[in-house]
């Protein structure tokens, strides 16, 4: 039994992706710190006026860089896939917390196993090689297993 399709569905669609120059890479992440600043950055992420203005400020750029324009959606998306690689200056409160209570834990669960301790002159952990030699076995084993191989 054949299922009858929407034409339209089947149709190729004429829109052209985006390109992002370096260029428009910098015009987004200018944009971004001053909106930081402005205080239109939550926890969760952007408010929705950012990636407005993301757009309007990239409105033509498609003329230098090619591909089709840059849509609100489309610039939040592209910082999605991007931000990693430009490092922690966009970092929001929430996520400086979590990671540094993230190390505080690893640190004091260290501390807290046999054959390990803390140097306070130093602020740092401490243990015999032997112990991190283990340490850093099972961690690589753990993060192996977690990988699939």
């Amino acid at each position: 039994m054949a299922i009858a399709q929407d034409a339209s569905k089947l149709k190729p669609s004429n829109k052209k992706n985006a390109r992002w120059s370096q260029e428009d890479n910098a015009v987004l992440i200018d944009l971004l710190k001053s909106h930081q600043s402005k205080g239109h950055q939550s926890d969760s992420g952007w408010k929705g006026i950012v990636w407005t203005a993301c757009e309007e400020a990239l409105r033509g750029s498609e003329s230098r860089s090619g591909g089709g324009p840059k849509t609100a959606s489309g610039c939040k998306e592209h910082w999605h896939s991007v931000r990693l690689s430009f490092g922690d200056m966009l970092y929001t409160p929430r996520l400086i917390w979590d990671q540094m209570r993230k190390s505080y834990l690893t640190v004091k669960k260290l501390v807290n196993q046999s054959g390990w301790g803390w140097d306070d002159e130093r602020k740092l952990t401490v243990a015999p090689s032997d112990v991190w030699d283990t340490y850093v076995a099972v961690r690589l084993h753990l993060c192996i297993m977690e990988a699939g191989y």
